[in-house]
């Protein structure tokens, strides 16, 4: 089952999961859910595109939305292995609505970015396109690292 939220989609029976070490694959993620008697679906562990690295957080589904609800409450879980994971609601987000949103708050930055080019960004070096692509990146970043800290 899921529901909408501000936040994005709430899946009732999947959980976030967070402290993921770098040595536990999906498999053992499985195995460390199924040893401690929850019905495991499926789990995914969240690489990053570029390096190929594990992030150190993924995703557990069971099939039955009681255990998700269960751990959530609980906060962590502590595996057979002494591997302490955080554990949290999983939110998916709502993927084209905010890709739009995004993308109409960079357009707006970048129009106001055009018109504030003066003096100091000409003393970096950059030219115009440079220096407001450089500032929206660092925009970008900080936005990003604001709703990652938010949703955890």
């Amino acid at each position: 089952m899921e529901y909408v939220t501000s936040e994005g989609i709430i899946v009732t029976n999947r959980i976030f999961v967070g402290s993921i070490p770098d040595w536990m694959c999906e498999n053992k993620l499985h195995l460390a859910f199924q040893d401690l008697d929850f019905n495991v679906q499926d789990t995914r562990i969240v690489v990053d595109m570029r390096t190929g690295r594990k992030k150190g957080y993924g995703f557990v589904t069971f099939y039955d939305a009681n255990d998700a609800v269960e751990l959530v409450k609980k906060g962590f879980v502590l595996t057979k292995d002494g591997v302490k994971l955080k554990v949290d609601t999983a939110v998916r987000k709502k993927g084209l609505q905010l890709r739009l949103q995004r993308e109409k708050k960079f357009f707006e930055r970048v129009g106001a970015m055009n018109q504030t080019y003066n003096v100091n960004n000409a003393m970096t070096g950059l030219y115009p396109t440079e220096a407001i692509q450089t500032q929206a990146r660092k925009k970008d970043a900080m936005y990003f690292t604001q709703i990652c800290h938010n949703w955890h």
